[in-house]
């Protein structure tokens, strides 16, 4: 059997070339689909519950954040919250799931869910569920924290807020499926999520706003995996020109993303 997402199914003989969940014998299954993946989702958040620590630290994040940048925010409170999302999207929803998949791999517990009734985008969802369950807390505990501290209105823009949102996690997943087949181990992740992470900081305009580069290395910065999604958040909070071709942009990742996680996810450990 294949180790990749998108090569050969649950036997050997399904044909390959099917994508996540597409494996014959998996498109009608008993029961719901969200009954399945809820009952993957409790077990994740039964393991991430016993870091307690972790947890809380993970929760209140953006808080801390919002205080760290309070009284050098006066007038930039939208910024502040543009690169605060930043954060909980590239830690929760890409680092975070990294690790975990690749773990859940190593485990072969991924291997051993996929032999049951669940399909295989049932086994990614749920498997997932915690960190995206931490990174909603997070977004919440942002908007409580910095909305009143930093005195920031309402967003302009909440179209394109939401859109970067909603895009911007489901690229984040997509990246992070691709970068778990990429690595070996657990500890490894933290080396193949490096890449992403700098390109991010520093081109991607999570810490450097891409305004304050030269023009020519903006318009190459603007092009990143993420930086249309920042864009987008920039947007939604701040306001301006410039959405459709973030959107044009965000677009074009997330077919990216979706063909890598199809090369190059891996449902059995590497060898």
């Amino acid at each position: 059997m294949s180790g990749t997402l998108a090569g050969t199914g649950r036997n050997s003989g399904t044909s390959p070339g099917t994508g996540p969940g597409t494996n014959p014998g998996t498109e009608r299954r008993g029961g719901s689909a969200w009954r399945r993946i809820a009952s993957v989702a409790r077990a994740e958040v039964r393991l991430t519950l016993r870091n307690r620590s972790a947890l809380a630290l993970g929760a209140l994040m953006p808080g801390v954040m919002v205080l760290a940048f309070y009284k050098a925010a006066q007038g930039a409170g939208g910024l502040v919250m543009v690169s605060g999302m930043g954060w909980v999207l590239l830690f929760s929803l890409y680092t975070g799931p990294v690790g975990t998949l690749t773990t859940r791999r190593e485990q072969l517990v991924l291997k051993r869910m996929r032999t049951g009734e669940l399909t295989d985008r049932e086994v990614l969802a749920g498997t997932v569920s915690a960190n995206a369950l931490l990174a909603g807390l997070q977004l919440l505990v942002l908007l409580a924290a910095g909305i009143p501290m930093l005195k920031v209105a309402a967003p302009p823009a909440p179209a394109a807020l939401l859109a970067g949102l909603v895009g911007g996690a489901a690229l984040c997943l997509l990246l992070a499926a691709s970068t778990s087949g990429l690595s070996k181990s657990y500890e490894a992740t933290a080396m193949t999520t490096l890449p992403l992470f700098l390109l991010t900081m520093l081109g991607g305009g999570l810490a450097v706003p891409l305004d304050k580069f030269p023009h020519p290395v903006a318009e190459i910065a603007a092009l990143l995996p993420l930086s249309p999604v920042l864009e987008l958040l920039r947007i939604g909070w701040t306001g301006g020109g410039g959405m459709p071709k973030a959107l044009l942009v965000l677009a074009v990742w997330l077919v990216l993303g979706w063909c890598a996680a199809t090369r190059w996810f891996r449902w059995e450990p590497r060898r």
